[in-house]
């Protein structure tokens, strides 16, 4: 056989072409890529595309749309579907710019929209505004995505296909929507406390109060909205952000009444049977078979501001709930979390009036669930409403964020494009690792999801008071706790922020030297005791001092520390003697003292070390005295530290958090290493996790042997009956890494992976994990997108397993203060 070892070669040649061929339009179409639409008469903008697949285009819709008002909100103009009159690329930056003229405030606004490619998948756009005529403007600023086509589905963070119309108020925020069954088109925002918006729609209720009330002046009500379903009908696709609106209901201009559904289409709670007399429902029942029954009543009500008015009588209690659709759990509940046990009685009418902002409905029914609750099993009940009313009430709607003179305000958004199914875990990852990546963040995906977390939990406080709020959740917001938000600002490095946090707490002090407990926007609080507050109030400081150069407020931290010593150590011999737990597990209260407690002698212990570096009177001896203390909690016999002295088979994580903090601030450890890693020895694990608290005989606590108030019980493995807090283990395990505990690092590794795959749909930081999944219901809604666990990264970084220059403010915020 003979060889053209010429055409071999012309072959292989083109089999080379046409395979580098192949691999480049593979990776071209993996790739994110921008292109200037329009012309100078028209206008420019930006289209986006995946490869050769458009994503988004701002043809229609333009790239922001805004109005603007003057001081007294007696003139306001409006920009619709702007577009820029001058358009330049620059490598992956591309700059829109235009000047806008206001011819009723008599103020030009020049707007400069900036594109810049994060990565292969990802773009940051920025808007940028100023104006130089007017001593203050007020504006809300909207920015969209439009899809070329309609999208397979659209999708919010907590709804995969989310049906759109009306506020999206969910615990992470997120939309986006679908091409095809494969591809992800998201729209995530930067920080509340950038970009000046709040996740808050409810107050505290005023002293004899139950349950929160819905705000009268509503901030970003409108945050996310989603195409309805009628708009996507007529081809009205998008996806909306919306900055600086609020909603004020102190003067609605409009109100709507929504007439009492027919009898016949109430349904009993629990079984109970439903009656109507003269303008009056009845509900009665012979023997209570649970412990609530009531009526559920279904309106078709759209988001929005509701007051729901009504009169009872009833020989127990009653309870009111807003359910999605036909829900009856607490996954379904839109409204009314907290309104329980309001008192009734049975020989008069009771007034009740409740207010509530309603949203995530998407034109679907809402069910009002009106309970007597507390029932005796087997006891006849009866419940009676009366003139019942559901009011909406309409917003009047104006700007608040404020562009003062020669000031220019920025805007800062990402878009990302993901190869993702339509499924609640590849979205809500999605969301939160391509706002890191946006943001500038490094790190593992675990690391990323925590980092993300945090940042959409940091808000304004409200439309009068830009000062940031650290939120441990949507679900205990709108407080922000004083120990939640210390150990989230010491996860990260953000100067600006942890500052102004701290400035927040020390303005709470009181005569005696107390840091308040919580700050919550609309309503005071006098929560100021004897717990961990006044302590991590001095680390805070500390802290600020070393890594931003911050100057501790002297006054204050000496009476805070005068406060300390006189509530928890009044003997002054180095044993604390304490009236509340100082640490995360305080479900108990101690009025005549404890000092039964490991975590709150070493809490003890390290505050005296804090305090003597912030330059308080506190001499060695009295530390070690301390120390001492804090060690003899541990008990050689029984091969670990006891938590409380009071059930000594109980066995936590808690017990090792002051030795880790030593270890963090002073690179010292106060227990010995047999202490520590024998302690982490006895504590269970399975499944890559382990219980914060548990009975280390059969770690699940009974009625009988639990440690905690008899008032406060939880199922095994929810909550505190051996629950698993991922902030307080982590810790514990870098402590055990430091004293040589060799199974630390997997142990690590392990924790925080479990903490976003443990539930495939729940790929987020959370308060806490279920240990018991066999349990019902074990997963609760309130524990979803937490903040605090953000610490870990610091703890990684104590244990040497991460670089704090992967964070991005790291080499801004504490080099240049250093220097």
């Amino acid at each position: 056989m003979r060889f053209n070892i010429k055409n071999i070669m012309k072959n292989i040649h083109g089999y080379f072409i046409i395979l580098f061929l192949f691999i480049f339009s593979t990776l071209s179409a993996s790739e994110l890529n921008m292109k200037i639409k329009g012309d100078s008469t028209s206008g420019f903008y930006v289209d986006l595309y995946y490869g050769s697949i458009p994503i988004s285009t701002q043809g229609k819709v333009g790239e922001l749309n805004m109005f603007v008002e003057n001081e007294d909100y007696s003139i306001r103009e409006y920009i619709n579907n702007w577009k820029a009159t001058s358009a330049v690329q620059n490598g992956n930056i591309i700059t829109l710019s235009g000047i806008v003229k206001l011819p009723k405030l008599e103020t030009d606004l020049s707007i400069t929209v900036l594109y810049k490619i994060v990565n292969k998948q990802e773009v940051e756009k920025s808007i940028k505004l100023c104006q130089t005529n007017l001593s203050l403007l007020y504006y809300s600023v909207s920015t969209s995505l439009a899809p070329k086509d309609s999208p397979s589905r659209f999708w919010s963070f907590d709804n995969a296909n989310n049906q759109g119309g009306g506020s999206i108020y969910e615990t992470y925020p997120a939309a986006g929507y679908m091409i095809g069954d494969s591809l992800a088109i998201g729209l995530l925002t930067d920080a509340g406390n950038r970009n000046l918006w709040t996740r808050n729609i409810r107050r505290r209720p005023a002293p004899g109060g139950i349950g929160f009330c819905a705000l009268q002046e509503i901030c970003d009500a409108n945050l996310y909205r989603i195409a309805s379903l009628y708009e996507r009908k007529i081809g009205d696709n998008y996806v909306k952000l919306t900055f600086g609106e609020l909603s004020d209901f102190n003067y609605s201009p409009k109100k709507i009444q929504y007439q009492t559904p027919e009898i016949t289409n109430w349904k009993s709670y629990n079984g109970a049977t439903v009656q109507t007399g003269k303008d009056i429902y009845i509900l009665k029942g012979n023997k209570a078979t649970t412990d609530m029954a009531g009526f559920r009543i279904p309106y078709h009500l759209p988001d929005g501001f509701y007051t729901v008015r009504f009169k009872h009588r009833s020989n127990f209690p009653i309870s009111l709930r807003l359910f999605k659709n036909d829900g009856t759990n607490d996954i379904a509940v839109q409204g009314f979390q907290y309104q329980t046990n309001i008192p009734s009685s049975d020989f008069a009418w009771t007034e009740q009036e409740e207010t509530v902002f309603l949203a995530n409905t998407e034109g679907g029914t809402t069910n009002l669930l009106i309970v007597a609750s507390n029932l005796k099993i087997g006891k006849p009940y009866q419940l009676k409403i009366k003139d019942l009313e559901v009011i909406q009430s309409v917003g009047n709607e104006r700007a608040y964020h404020q562009l003062r003179a020669g000031v220019q305000n920025t805007k800062r958004i990402f878009i990302f494009v993901a190869p993702a199914k339509p499924t609640l875990h590849d979205v809500r990852l999605a969301s939160q690792v391509y706002l890191v990546d946006g943001l500038g963040f490094k790190g593992t995906t675990e690391e990323k999801c925590l980092y993300a977390c945090y940042q959409m939990l940091m808000w304004i406080t409200s439309a009068h008071n830009f000062a940031p709020l650290s939120v441990p959740s949507i679900n205990y917001a709108p407080d922000m706790y004083n120990r939640d938000s210390f150990w989230s600002q010491m996860g990260v490095y953000n100067k600006e922020s942890s500052e102004k946090v701290f400035n927040e707490w020390a303005a709470t002090q009181n005569e005696a030297g107390a840091i308040g407990t919580i700050i919550t926007p609309s309503m005071g609080s006098k929560e100021l005791k004897g717990n961990d507050a006044t302590l991590e109030f001095l680390w805070f400081a500390l802290v600020n001092k070393r890594k931003y150069n911050i100057i501790p407020p002297i006054d204050k931290i000496t009476k805070a520390f005068d406060y300390i010593i006189k509530e928890i150590d009044p003997d002054e011999d180095g044993i604390c003697s304490a009236r509340f737990v100082l640490g995360q597990n305080d479900c108990v209260e101690y009025p005549d003292r404890t000092s039964n407690l490991a975590v709150n002698q070493g809490m003890l212990a390290v505050t005296l070390r804090v305090a003597q570096e912030l330059g308080m009177p506190v001499k060695d001896d009295y530390i070690e005295k301390a120390n001492a203390g804090y060690r003899a909690f541990y008990d050689k016999g029984r091969g670990y530290m006891i938590d409380n002295k009071a059930y000594p088979y109980v066995i936590s994580f808690n017990s090792l958090l002051p030795e880790f903090v030593s270890l963090w601030l002073f690179n010292e450890p106060i227990l010995t290493s047999e202490m520590v890693n024998n302690t982490l020895d006895k504590i269970p694990t399975k499944n890559g996790y382990s219980p914060v608290i548990c009975d280390v005989r059969d770690t699940f606590f009974t009625k009988e042997n639990s440690p905690f108030s008899s008032n406060f019980y939880w199922d095994k493995g929810i909550y505190y009956n051996a629950g698993s807090w991922m902030r307080e283990e982590i810790c514990g395990y870098v402590a055990g890494l430091k004293h040589g505990w060799k199974p630390a690092e997997k142990r690590i590794k392990d924790r925080l992976e479990t903490e976003i795959t443990l539930n495939s749909d729940e790929p987020f930081s959370h308060e806490f994990l279920p240990y018991d999944l066999t349990v019902p219901n074990c997963w609760w809604p309130s524990t979803r997108v937490f903040s605090w666990n953000v610490f870990a990264l610091k703890a990684l970084e104590v244990a040497g397993i991460r670089n704090p220059e992967q964070d991005p403010n790291y080499l801004k915020d504490c080099v240049r203060s250093q220097k």
